[in-house]
């Protein structure tokens, strides 16, 4: 058998239950029914609420993770730029002459 059944129901007999005692029981089951219901409904909202709480996490930990990626990629850049400024300087005062002399720095 393939889907969702129903409860199994069983055929009370009237015999063994006096018109009191059926109710009460019914009474009890329909109260278990919508306790379960009840729960199952504050489970789903529970559960939305917390995804919903993590997408907001997970937005901001992206975010976070594209502004490092910036501050890494700019610093990089500017190591990069520093390394060829180095060179470019190196080859325009070869043989160890000091830098400041030309620039009017003074060394310390």
């Amino acid at each position: 058998m393939t889907g969702r059944g129903g409860a199994r129901k069983r055929q009370v007999n009237p015999e063994l239950l006096s018109d009191e005692e059926y109710v009460l029981k019914r009474q009890r089951n329909n109260d278990a029914v919508n306790r379960t219901r009840q729960k199952k409904r504050q489970e789903e909202t529970d559960t939305s609420m917390r995804v919903e709480e993590l997408r907001n996490e997970n937005t901001q930990l992206e975010r976070k993770v594209r502004e490092r990626y910036s501050y890494i990629s700019f610093s990089f850049a500017l190591i990069v730029f520093s390394e060829k400024l180095v060179m470019r300087v190196a080859r325009a005062y070869p043989y160890g002459s000091n830098y400041s002399d030309y620039c009017g720095i003074y060394a310390l």
